[in-house]
């Protein structure tokens, strides 16, 4: 996560102690900050859609009741950057065709907040990096679908709780992260990944993680202690593969039909699956490699 990034997300969660006081209930106000367009929200349960109209010109629309400061919609201009803060309550924010291209740091933070909050971002053009990102310690059910999304850096950061993330049809520059602490399903599939893709689900709840179709130069995924589902089925690693971490739990992995490692210079594709304690069931199969054999290296049985 870039410096800048990790500064507004501190930013955020300052302004969490200083709401305007013309907040009313089911409300989100729109600031305009140095440049940046902040929306925020309170401790109801809010439903927003963000759109754009022309270039950098967007519209929220307040939904199942609630307002825009005050009024139903509200015109906004992103120049820069775009933040989003929903603070408490069971929240739901639908964005559609973002356009933030305003210079080369422009980028887009959602602080999900508090509470059960759902996230839908479709067609975003994000110049720089996006941050989804839960507060520390919070545990509620979060859904986080982004689909056809173009940025450099994508960071998905929940936290307790039982959560969906999916990424699908996207392209990001550099890297890709997905970290969750709860029970989380996580799918990313027919995405052009220029960096790593790096998958954490924690140590706790079961989880199930689809990886399907997708480009990347190297990835790394660790699962939780409990009972986990792996499905990574008809990917391309550029260069090296990297490791698939199941810890503890009777884990089930199905790994085939990936290459590993570059058609032109026949290099590369190391893989370390490590099982971890536990009873775990995998397939390995039809998978290119050129370099190094894949290493499978289990503390409990692998059938």
């Amino acid at each position: 996560m870039s410096r800048t990034i990790a500064f507004m997300t501190l930013m955020l969660v300052g302004l969490s102690a200083n709401l305007p006081a013309n907040l009313s209930a089911n409300d989100v106000e729109v600031v305009y900050l140095n440049g940046m367009v902040l929306i925020e929200g309170d401790s109801s349960d809010n439903a927003i859609e963000i759109s754009r109209v022309y270039n950098s010109i967007h519209i929220v629309r307040g939904l199942n009741g609630t307002t825009v400061g005050g009024a139903s919609s509200q015109m906004i201009y992103i120049a820069d950057d775009l933040l989003v803060e929903m603070f408490d309550g069971d929240d739901f924010i639908d964005i559609r065709s973002l356009h933030v291209r305003g210079n080369a740091n422009a980028q887009v933070v959602i602080g999900l907040g508090e509470g059960d909050d759902t996230l839908i971002m479709e067609n975003a053009s994000v110049r720089f990096n996006i941050l989804i990102s839960d507060p520390p310690g919070s545990d509620g059910n979060d859904i986080a679908l982004l689909r056809s999304i173009t940025c450099n850096d994508l960071d998905i950061l929940t936290e307790l709780g039982t959560d969906q993330i999916s990424v699908v049809s996207s392209t990001v520059n550099e890297n890709l992260e997905i970290r969750a602490s709860g029970a989380a399903t996580v799918g990313v599939t027919h995405s052009d990944i220029d960096g790593g893709l790096f998958i954490n689900t924690g140590r706790l709840g079961a989880d199930t993680i689809n990886v399907i179709a997708n480009d990347f130069v190297w990835t790394s995924i660790h699962t939780s202690d409990r009972n986990d589902n792996l499905i990574i089925v008809g990917n391309h690693s550029h260069y090296v593969w990297g490791s698939i971490s199941l810890n503890n739990g009777n884990d089930n992995l199905t790994f085939e039909h990936n290459q590993m490692g570059d058609w032109y210079t026949w290099q590369g594709g190391a893989l370390l699956v490590d099982g971890g304690p536990g009873t775990d069931r995998g397939m390995i199969r039809r998978v290119m490699i050129w370099d190094p054999i894949v290493t499978e290296s289990w503390e409990g049985s692998f059938k």
